[in-house]
């Protein structure tokens, strides 16, 4: 229940009642009561200054669309009072009405009528009455359905229909509000309202998947009812490119791949590679391999393009090829007088731009920076400007090499002669007579001449012929004489002629003193062939002599082959010999064994511990005096010898020594003992050479 309490002054007289005077009643009322289509309300007014008593008056209320309740009068039907409920306080003049229930078909006004008994009414009050109704609908749909085309507009509508009153509708774009059209139509045979907001959308492609919201609000809701759309925004494919290497140049003649990536609805994409506006045939997939890009796409633009069912969408990307610098112009070699200018340009082209240095050259392998310009000048030439010029166009020694050109600066000046003197040639041999000079501007006359009369060589006689060549400054001019006679032996001279003067080289051309070396030389082999001859003879008898020849006995320990080290022996008699290795045979010193007591005790100063003793002489003997027979000739070679016992080596020391064969006549061989005097032997013929020679160790 709740009472009004708003007040409404009405002020009414008429001729009839008033008398001339003025007399007041006051309703205690709301212009406006809302109540819940369940709910209650109660509706009181307040009488004042009433012209007649209770008694004359019909008071009653009338309420929208159609119902009457007396107040006084007692015109009220059972029938209301289950809907009703009303009374009347004439002590306190309050007049109360109470509706039960809201469940009516009455949204509009409730009336307080006063009127004298059976007459016109005096008095007329109403009030507004607004029975609060929810939608009972909500729909949210829009034009085309969820599924939109990027770039396009559309609306998207919202609805709530069976309320009383209408309804607010808010839109939210995830969750942030945005504004929209709305607008409230009243139904009069259901006295309710339905409630349209649109909302126009343009989506883009980043819109696919956004969420749309309308949430509608009333008075007679308790909370906020919400409906919600997702669209699907179909686009055309945004497309992406990246470079491997990831750099922003590529070297000509590397491996370069382009790759693009799209982003579409739907995602099915085809594609197509483009160099500028040439489409590559190759080209149909997301990547495009240059297995050796050329310098020559360098400046051009390498484009692909995506499709699907939407459109197309492309990306490009400039192509910045590093290519290796040439040049576009070179400059050449310049002939100038002293004192004049020269200018020298030289171009080239490359990626990065090429960075142009002019350098002098100062030795064979030095230059000196001059320039760092294109255009090389220089007012006034000295004579120390001439000389070689090196242009340089280098785009990054990371990336290529430095591209060199050479010039020349050369001084006009009267030719030079750079050789000249005696030439020696035999009798019937061609000779050539070379003249060298140095002549810029290039020769306009070069002339041989022969003898102290100067004529002219005829170059009509088949037996002379003149060969010329210019290299840079030089000039080589060559005079040819085919099968020399006596006659041509004499004076020549070579005549270089410019436009600033001429030079002479002067040559004698002389015989050469034969001898007659073919003799020499046949005389010379046959005597060579039998000085082998002899020698083989002799020393074929040498090696038989020396089979039958004894050697002296050694304490040595010999290499085997088997590596093995024998000791020192204490006589040859008791050395199996055929063990010792045949190293061939090689001429060394042996040293004499000191263990007989007759035997010659080597001087300390002859060898030390660290050096190989340089033993001289031959020992005839063995330790024992026992004779041996003869070495073998394949025993001589290299052996592990041990040094003499002596008062200053009480250690034995070795040393590696060769073994030769022995300087002493076979039949000087007896059992006598050693005396030292190496003069009682003559030295043997030589023996015979071994076929069987081993590399020795030593």
């Amino acid at each position: 229940m709740s009472r009004l309490t708003l007040f409404l002054y009405f002020t009414i007289c008429t001729s009839s009642l008033c008398d001339g005077q003025l007399r007041f009643i006051r309703f205690i009322t709301e212009p406006v009561v809302e109540v819940q289509l369940t709910g209650s309300v109660t509706i009181s007014a307040e009488l004042e200054n009433l012209p007649v008593g209770y008694d004359d008056l019909d008071i009653g209320w009338s309420v929208f669309p159609g119902y009457y309740v007396g107040v006084i009068g007692n015109r009220v039907s059972d029938a209301l009072r289950s809907i009703f409920d009303w009374s009347i306080d004439t002590q306190a003049n309050l007049v109360d009405l109470t509706i039960k229930s809201a469940n009516l078909p009455m949204n509009g006004s409730v009336s307080l009528l006063i009127n004298y008994a059976g007459r016109e009414a005096i008095q007329h009050s109403s009030i507004t009455l607004i029975i609060l109704v929810p939608p009972s609908t909500l729909e949210m749909h829009l034009t085309e359905g969820n599924t939109v085309e990027a770039g396009k507009t559309y609306n998207i509508s919202c609805t709530a229909g069976g309320s009383n009153p209408g309804v607010d509708i808010q839109w939210l774009h995830n969750s942030e509000e945005v504004a929209g059209i709305t607008r409230n139509i009243r139904d009069l045979a259901s006295n309710s309202f339905t409630t349209i907001s649109h909302l126009a959308i343009s989506p883009l492609s980043s819109n696919d998947g956004d969420e749309y919201q309308c949430v509608v609000t009333a008075k007679s809701m308790p909370n906020a009812q919400t409906k919600s759309l997702t669209i699907n925004v179909l686009y055309a494919p945004t497309v992406i490119m990246s470079v491997s290497p990831n750099k922003d140049h590529q070297i000509s003649g590397t491996k370069v791949v382009h790759t693009c990536t799209a982003t579409s609805n739907p995602a099915d994409v085809t594609w197509q590679w483009f160099i500028g506006d040439e489409i590559l045939p190759d080209g149909t997939s997301s990547s495009y391999t240059h297995d050796s890009i050329d310098a020559g796409l360098n400046g051009q633009k390498i484009k692909c393009v995506a499709s699907n069912s939407q459109g197309s969408g492309d990306k490009e990307k400039d192509l910045n090829i590093y290519y290796a610098p040439k040049f576009e112009k070179v400059p050449s070699n310049v002939e100038v007088d002293m004192g004049n200018p020269v200018s020298l340009e030289c171009k080239a082209v490359g990626n990065p731009k090429p960075v142009i240095t002019w350098s002098k050259m100062i030795s064979d392998s030095s230059y000196r920076i001059v320039a760092n310009n294109e255009v090389f000048e220089l007012q006034s030439m000295r004579e120390s400007d001439f000389g070689k010029y090196r242009c340089s166009a280098a785009v990054g020694e990371e990336y290529f090499d430095t591209l060199k050109v050479e010039i020349h600066l050369f001084k006009n000046d009267v030719p030079t002669v750079l050789n000249s003197g005696a030439v020696t040639y035999s009798q019937n041999e061609d000779a050539v007579l070379t003249s060298e000079a140095i002549c810029i501007p290039s020769p306009t006359e070069i002339v041989w001449r022969k003898g102290k009369d100067g004529e002219v060589i005829d170059l009509s006689n088949p037996r002379y012929s003149v060969v010329s060549e210019q290299n840079l400054d030089r000039v080589v001019n060559r005079l040819e004489i085919k099968d020399l006679a006596s006659t041509d032996y004499d004076t020549y001279n070579c005549t270089v002629r410019n436009a600033r003067g001429s030079a002479t080289a002067i040559f004698t051309l002389q015989q050469k003193n034969d001898f007659q070396w073919k003799w020499v030389l046949g005389v010379t082999a046959v005597l060579v062939v039998v000085a082998i001859i002899i020698t083989i003879v002799v020393c074929s008898c040498r090696r038989k002599k020396a089979k039958t020849s004894s050697a002296g006995s050694l304490s040595v320990t010999s290499h085997t082959t088997d590596n093995s080290i024998r000791k020192p022996t204490e006589g040859m008699d008791h050395v199996e010999l055929s063990s010792l290795p045949e190293y061939g045979m090689r001429p060394i010193d042996v040293w004499r064994n000191d263990e007989e007591p007759n035997s010659h005790i080597l001087d300390t100063a002859d060898f030390s511990h660290d050096q190989k003793p340089e033993l001289y002489g031959s020992y005839p003997r063995n330790t024992h005096s026992t004779f041996t027979s003869a070495y073998p000739v394949g025993n001589y070679g290299s052996y592990r010898v041990q040094h003499p016992h002596t008062s200053n080596t009480p250690v034995p020391a070795y040393s590696t020594l060769p073994l030769r064969p022995t300087q002493m006549h076979p039949d000087a061989y007896s059992r006598a003992p050693y005396i030292g005097n190496d003069d009682l032997f003559p030295p043997p013929p030589l023996p015979e050479v071994h076929e069987e020679r081993l590399g020795t160790n030593v």
